[in-house]
């Protein structure tokens, strides 16, 4: 794997290089992006291609790109919570993984100051 043996992320580019494609093509591929006129047969050659170099998708990246980050951030009480809202959590972080999302949870602790990430994020009280 190209990935493991240089010691760095396999791009997109990478994968264009190495078929002799345009990068905009390998990112249509991987994106599946709609609207556009790449026969199957290219298409496959990208994704085996991506598969063989070890290519993962950069999440961060993505979500700058796209505007969503696909997390769902749950904050939980302070306090031991029951079997049934375990269970509950599981099957919601199950679900959301099946449509693409990633739950998150949260437990702020009393006596702590509020955590902020970003301008966004509101004091909480």
């Amino acid at each position: 794997m190209a990935s493991q043996s240089s010691g760095r992320r396999v791009t997109a580019a990478d994968i264009a290089r190495s078929l002799g494609v345009s990068r905009a093509t390998v990112g249509f591929v991987l994106n599946e992006t709609p609207g556009q006129t790449i026969s199957p047969a290219t298409t496959a050659r990208v994704l085996a291609e991506a598969r063989r170099l070890g290519y993962r998708p950069h999440i961060a990246a993505r979500a700058l790109a796209s505007g969503r980050s696909h997390l769902v951030l749950l904050v939980l009480p302070d306090w031991p919570i029951e079997h049934s809202l375990r269970e509950n959590i599981d099957e919601a972080t199950q679900a959301l993984d099946e449509h693409g999302y990633t739950l998150i949870t949260f437990t702020p602790h009393e006596g702590r100051a509020p955590v902020r990430y970003g301008r966004r994020c509101s004091q909480m009280s």
